[in-house]
């Protein structure tokens, strides 16, 4: 897919047309990879993040590209490392400019949609210093965080939140997972 057919990023916490002089000090960007895994019933796997940047907020599965790694095959990797979910790779449906400006860091997060080899298998917490739960979410519950709202008593993590900036509503998210 042409990266022109992506949705355009929003940049969160800093805007992209600041003056180099002007932008926060900190570390060179990185790329996390974030797996859009849904199941049978079309809701979405989420887990709740803790002891990392971003604790206590919600985010799909994923993590940082090894050296040499492709963007899908990060997203396969990272899920069955959290989740012992086997998923295969689809393809890049979008991506996020993700700046935590406090922490002085920076990520590109490509979102890999993901389809899971058995429909009925069911995440389990493998990396507990890292994540409390995983959950199954309609689209809609993931669209209340778009405003920066709580959802069951946290946020969405910044890659998510800049995610569903990029849409309408979740109708219009939906499009992109077909």
């Amino acid at each position: 897919m042409a990266s022109e057919t992506l949705p355009t990023p929003k940049v969160g916490g800093t805007s992209s047309t600041m003056a180099s002089d002007e932008r926060p000090k900190g570390n060179p960007p990185q790329v996390g990879v974030s797996a859009i895994i849904l199941n049978r019933e079309g809701k979405v796997l989420v887990g709740k993040r803790i002891g990392s940047h971003g604790a206590g907020s919600w985010q799909f599965p994923g993590g940082k590209l090894d050296y040499g790694e492709a963007l899908l095959d990060c997203g396969v990797r990272e899920s069955k490392e959290e989740t012992m979910l086997d998923v295969e790779g689809v393809r890049i449906v979008a991506y996020t400019n993700d700046v935590f400006v406090s922490e002085g860091r920076h990520f590109i997060t490509p979102f890999a949609l993901c389809k899971m080899k058995d429909a009925d298998a069911e995440p389990m917490v493998m990396e507990k210093d890292k994540c409390e739960s995983w959950s199954w979410w309609n689209l809609e519950k993931l669209f209340e965080g778009r405003d920066g709202d709580n959802i069951d008593g946290a946020p969405l993590f910044l890659p998510l939140f800049n995610l569903v900036q990029q849409f309408k509503d979740a109708d219009e998210f939906k499009k992109i997972l077909q």
